[in-house]
């Protein structure tokens, strides 16, 4: 009682406490972006003031994953590289259809589900040339393909049925490839509509045709600005910011920037972690080295931890890195023998240590065709006398086909390459036996024990392409840095921190401690910082957190192999920030200089005999161009010179001329035209065609500077 009396004493001032406590909670929202009413803290990001919430993003990368996995099934789409890639497919197609169906709906352009179901009809879309949409028969889109399919699927669902994921898989394909159907459809429209205010008249589809069917015959000589070496042109500071002060317009960016400087620590292995590795392997090598039996083998390369498990099988020197297919294919000193151990080594490309035995060499077949019937049974004595039936039965001349038909299995055949099985880790005994009996028997029939007491029936109809294969036992580590290392490096860069707090001390003494600061700029929409990865924390504290001049914890990034420590030093939305694109304008400048200088050493050529005199002069005899089609000189391409060319009279001499490479002169030794024949009509059609895709490029390049476009994605972990 007497505690419950002070509580109530007290109530006022707990009330007091639980209201101040709220209010904080809701001012600390307001300003983190995080309050109930506007939040922001689920959006990925917003096109003309319409947010696309965290969740939409997240189905829709995964509907353009599904899709991809289905087109381009030889493709990985699973590591973080590939995944990035689909993630910015995903949103810049997402800015693209907002910003079209925006200016879409302000002239009453759309699309209907009649429109879409035409398109279906009539398969006219690049999202429907697909397997799945075939005809088996003819090869032609099938209209009734995605209806039956889809009936199919609505009965599963009513029917209660599970649905496997291959099935769900496809559903949701066709589902992504009708709503793409629809975009496809406005942007068909947009672009036609955009069509309508441009014309075409006979002067330009006159010089259309003599850009695409005039060839002239050139002779160029040039200078290239890599003949003057760039740290004999001297270009200041002032120079780069007067030039980007000047073109500021140029370097609009649609996303947010943050200028940054950064130390960017990488852990490597120590002295000690070098010694303790390669005592590691000796001993590999000193076991392997010692035996020919392949259980021992399989024993010494499963305890070891390699990171490639040894396979009992043959392959071809494709299946090897290189560093190992080196010491299998060459004929000098370097050569491994059969029987033999390599001496461990480091693959510095790979940053692996590795030894390596060649168990034996081979000349095997790489291909082989075969069918095969399986045969199970209810006892020992059961599968022993089917699968006994069966293989005499064919071995005496029985029908295949008739003997896999009575048993109710596809009498198919297929064809099995060494590259099928040779890339990956077969440790199952009946894969292995199966491999073996197919690349080693040759044609006839064959009858395969399983594990389980089962057979397989096989029949090998055909073998081809003997090539050399081999056995290979190799232990393979990444050479990697110790728990120990990686602390010491902690402790290093902590100690350091601690002791310079501020960027101008990080700046003074990071030399003194290997440190290395670098500049760097970030756009809101990289998925890292300066191309490392495990840097969404720091993304975030740029972003959100950091105030200029502020310095960042230590983070632990990378494959957990570096440590990451940032000062943001410049906010820029608008406009790309200026570290950003500053060697992109040195270069200019740079190559503006050499122009000056090459300039007055050609200032009095005339003609090309004077040209090739002229010291440093590259010649380029034969050369044809149109000024729809740039030429070549040397391994680069310069547009310039194909529209000098194209102005230029038969016989005449012009230049020298500033190009993306170099000076440039030219003469025209001849010309002459294709076989076409002018036809106004054709000529005006693609040359308004050609100004329409211009002016729709342009013309999304000011809709997207204008449509206020916020990328939020760095935010969330995906």
């Amino acid at each position: 009682m007497a505690v419950l009396q002070k509580i109530r004493d007290k109530n006022i001032l707990l009330v007091s406490i639980v209201a101040l406590a709220l209010l904080l909670f809701v001012i600390q929202g307001v300003f983190s972006g995080n309050f109930l009413f506007g939040s922001n803290s689920q959006t990925a990001g917003t096109v003309n003031g319409e947010e696309l919430s965290i969740q939409d993003y997240q189905k829709m990368v995964q509907d353009y994953q599904n899709f991809f996995e289905i087109t381009q099934p030889n493709q990985d789409f699973k590591s973080e590289e590939a995944s990035n890639r689909v993630h910015d497919i995903a949103w810049s197609n997402y800015v693209m259809n907002t910003i079209i169906e925006s200016e879409c709906e302000k002239v009453g352009l759309a699309v209907t589900d009649a429109e879409v179901q035409e398109i279906l009809r009539t398969g006219k879309s690049q999202f429907l040339q697909s397997p799945y949409f075939m005809n088996k028969e003819t090869g032609q889109y099938d209209p009734t393909a995605i209806p039956m399919f889809l009936s199919q699927y609505e009965e599963f669902k009513k029917s209660g049925q599970p649905i496997n994921d291959e099935f769900e898989k496809i559903h949701k394909y066709i589902l992504f490839v009708e709503e793409q159907l629809k975009h496809e459809a406005l942007q068909n429209k947009f672009q036609n509509l955009l069509s309508l205010s441009l014309i075409s008249n006979s002067v330009e589809a006159k010089n259309s045709f003599d850009g695409r069917t005039l060839v002239k015959n050139i002779q160029v000589a040039y200078i290239p600005f890599s003949s003057i070496d760039d740290s004999q042109i001297k270009v200041s500071d002032e120079e780069i910011k007067s030039r980007f002060e000047q073109n500021k317009a140029k370097y609009f960016s649609l996303y947010a920037i943050r200028d940054a400087k950064m130390l960017n620590i990488q852990v490597l292995p120590s002295d000690a972690d070098k010694k303790a590795i390669e005592s590691d392997f000796n001993k590999y090598y000193t076991e392997l080295d010692s035996t020919n039996n392949i259980n021992d083998i399989i024993q010494i390369v499963r305890n070891s931890g390699s990171e490639v498990q040894f396979t009992d099988l043959y392959k071809s020197d494709k299946a090897f890195p290189v560093y190992i297919k080196k010491m299998l294919t060459s004929t000098d000193s370097t050569s491994l023998s059969i029987g033999k151990t390599s001496k461990p080594a480091l693959d510095l490309a790979s940053n692996k240590y590795y030894t390596v035995k060649l168990i034996d060499k081979i000349t095997q077949v790489d291909s082989v065709l075969y069918r095969s019937i399986p045969v199970s049974g209810e006892n020992e004595n059961e599968k022993t006398e089917r699968a006994d039936s069966i293989f005499n039965a064919l071995k005496n001349g029985g029908n295949y086909s008739d003997i896999a038909k009575l048993y109710n299995i596809p009498s198919d055949s297929m064809w099995i390459s060494t590259s099928q099985y040779e890339n990956g880790t077969i440790t199952n005994k009946d894969e292995i036996n199966l491999i073996n009996t197919l690349f080693t028997s040759g044609v006839g029939i064959q009858k395969l024990k399983l594990q389980n007491g089962n057979y397989m029936i096989i029949q090998i109809l055909e073998s081809k392409n003997p090539i050399t294969k081999y056995k290979v036992a190799s232990i393979e580590k990444q050479f990697l840095f110790s728990e120990q290392t990686y602390n010491d490096y902690f402790n290093k860069i902590s100690e350091f921190i601690s002791k310079n707090k501020t960027l101008s001390e990080i700046e003074a003494n990071a030399s003194k401690n290997g440190y290395t600061v670098q500049e760097i700029a970030v756009q809101s929409n990289e998925h890292q910082i300066a191309g490392i990865r495990g840097t969404q924390d720091a993304l975030r504290w740029l972003f959100d957190e950091a105030e200029v001049g502020e310095i960042s914890q230590i983070y632990r990034c990378g494959t957990n192999d570096h440590f990451m420590i940032l000062s943001l030093t410049g906010i820029n939305n608008g406009t790309m920030s200026e570290k950003m694109i500053k060697d992109i304008i040195r270069t200019e400048i740079i190559n503006e200089k050499k122009s000056e200088q090459i300039m007055k050493r050609l200032g009095n050529v005339k003609t090309m005999d004077a040209a090739k005199g002229v010291d440093g002069v590259i010649f380029q005899d034969s050369v044809s161009t149109t000024s729809q089609m740039p030429a070549f000189i040397g391994t680069a391409q310069e547009p310039i010179v194909s529209m000098m060319a194209s102005i230029t009279p038969v016989n005449k001499f012009c230049g020298p001329f500033k190009g993306n490479q170099g000076v440039y002169m030219l003469q025209v030794v001849s010309e002459n035209r294709s076989e076409d024949k002018f036809d106004l009509f054709k000529e005006s059609q693609q040359a308004q065609a050609v100004n329409v895709r211009r002016t729709f490029g342009s013309l999304f390049d000011t809709l997207s500077k204008t449509a206020k476009i916020e990328d939020y994605r760095y935010k969330f972990n995906m």
